[in-house]
């Protein structure tokens, strides 16, 4: 279910145990799944993530950028009129 059957993997199943569709038939032991419950869950699983970015897409329509203001262009000294007196 979640790539190898390494400790790390195993450690994950266990952590996860009250949020997936797996038993013990012991209070200690091992647990146990039924594939096709494995399956249904995560497609279901799947599904609503799908869902969700698709209704996140919807919600957040593209805004259109702001009007940038505009800054007067100062006048450089060439173009001021010098008067001699």
């Amino acid at each position: 279910m979640f790539g190898d059957s390494g400790r790390s993997a195993q450690r994950k199943v266990y952590h996860l145990q009250n949020q997936i569709p797996v038993f013990q038939l012991d209070e200690y032991g091992t647990l146990y799944a039924f594939r096709s419950c494995l399956r249904a869950h995560l497609k279901a699983r799947s599904d609503e993530k799908e869902q969700r970015i698709a209704a996140a897409a919807i919600v957040k329509p593209a805004t259109p950028p702001k009007p940038k203001t505009r800054r007067h262009r100062r006048r450089s000294a060439d173009n001021k009129k010098i008067t001699a007196a």
